[in-house]
């Protein structure tokens, strides 16, 4: 029986001692548990971002980089996007730009080569056609241009009488073409600026004047010779150089009445100097609405009373030249002939002024030489040198 009780009382002390790790069991187990459960709370956080990557990666497993494989078809879809915009569509509004920049693109490249074309078009060489190939480079060093830098033209013996017979005396004309000119058309309102060399007849002023007449008011004229010559014939070179270069033909009419007009100053200036000359001449195309008015003889007495202006007495032969030549200026457009009279006027005042200065310097050095050679003489006769 005592053993009995032992068994049952050894019983309930393993009963007890399995009760109190089973306690204690169920405390650690809670308290781990318990350490856990945050745990489980961030992993609700972590879920949520594993299952918005998850979808990712259900369509590209295990791989990472194929997510952005899969934005590169997304970009390159993009172009096929653009192109569902009916590619067609953009790229045929990308085709208007393109279309106007051809448009826009040769215009500017076509003004430097129209800049190019009219730059040598502004400058023409007239060469006379019985010149021989050293003294046409004699003449270019003249002009002081190189040969095949301008463009050349050609003018014989035959188109140089077409506005000189009956104007200019036959041993002026001659049977060859000598003369030769360059023209370099200027900007409006640069006025002329007019050179010769082997020039012996006609001056730079009486072409100035005389081009004038014609209708050219703005260019830059070197005319000259190989050898000395009159220069009458280089009017003829000056025409055709300014028709080719401008595409425009200057009046018939004009060329003649120009030709005479310098035939006759030249005729004068043998006689009272061209400034002189030139000057009574443009003084009466400037009255040529005047003159249209009155006869012959009233012309006379008002050619007459513009000459004792400048201290010139003319013959009556010249009178009469002067007569004619009014009557071949009333040909012409009288108001545009005064306009083009007063556009050289500046010009020709500064030629003039120009030599106005170098006679006035030249007689002053000779009254000096005088003054000294008077001197030097006195002193001679005080002691009895002479």
């Amino acid at each position: 029986m005592k053993k009995i009780i032992s068994l049952i009382l050894a019983m309930l002390c393993v009963l007890s001692a399995g009760t109190a790790a089973f306690a204690e069991g169920t405390v650690i187990v809670e308290e781990n548990q318990a350490e856990t459960q945050p745990s489980e709370e961030t992993k609700p956080e972590i879920p949520e971002i594993s299952v918005e990557e998850i979808p990712l990666e259900t369509t590209a497993p295990e791989v990472p980089k194929q997510p952005e494989e899969a934005e590169k078809p997304e970009a390159s879809a993009k172009p096929e996007a653009s192109a569902k915009p009916e590619a067609s569509a953009k790229p045929e509004e990308t085709k208007k730009p393109k279309a106007e920049k051809p448009t826009e693109s040769p215009k500017p490249s076509a003004k430097p080569e129209d800049d190019k074309k009219e730059y040598v078009s502004q400058s023409r060489a007239v060469i006379g056609a019985n010149l021989t190939d050293e003294q046409i480079a004699a003449v270019y060093q003249a002009f002081g241009v190189k040969r095949g830098d301008v463009i050349e033209l050609s003018v014989t013996n035959a188109e140089e009488r077409e506005y000189l017979e009956g104007y200019v005396p036959e041993n002026l004309i001659g049977t060859r073409s000598i003369s030769c000119v360059y023209v370099e058309l200027l900007d409006e309102g640069s006025g002329m600026d007019v050179t010769t060399s082997n020039i012996n007849w006609v001056t730079a002023e009486m072409y100035i004047s005389a081009l004038a007449t014609a209708g050219i008011t703005d260019a830059k004229i070197v005319v000259a010779s190989p050898f000395e010559v009159s220069g009458t014939a280089a009017l003829t070179g000056v025409y055709k150089a300014y028709e080719d270069m401008t595409g425009k033909k200057l009046d018939d009419l004009a060329k003649l009445v120009s030709t005479q007009e310098l035939t006759i100053t030249g005729s004068l200036a043998e006689e009272i100097g061209s400034m002189d000359s030139m000057s009574i001449v443009n003084d009466l195309k400037m009255m040529l609405d005047e003159t249209a008015q009155m006869s012959d003889e009233e012309i006379k007495t008002q050619i007459i009373e513009i000459a004792g202006r400048y201290n010139v007495k003319l013959t009556d032969k010249q009178t009469r030249q002067l007569v004619s030549l009014c009557r071949s200026l009333e040909g012409l457009d009288a108001d545009a002939l005064k306009a083009r009279v007063q556009e050289v006027q500046e010009t020709l005042n500064k030629v003039s002024g120009a030599k106005t200065k170098v006679v006035g310097f030249v007689q002053t050095v000779k009254k000096a030489v005088e003054s000294v050679k008077s001197f030097f003489q006195k002193i001679g006769d005080i002691i009895g040198l002479t």
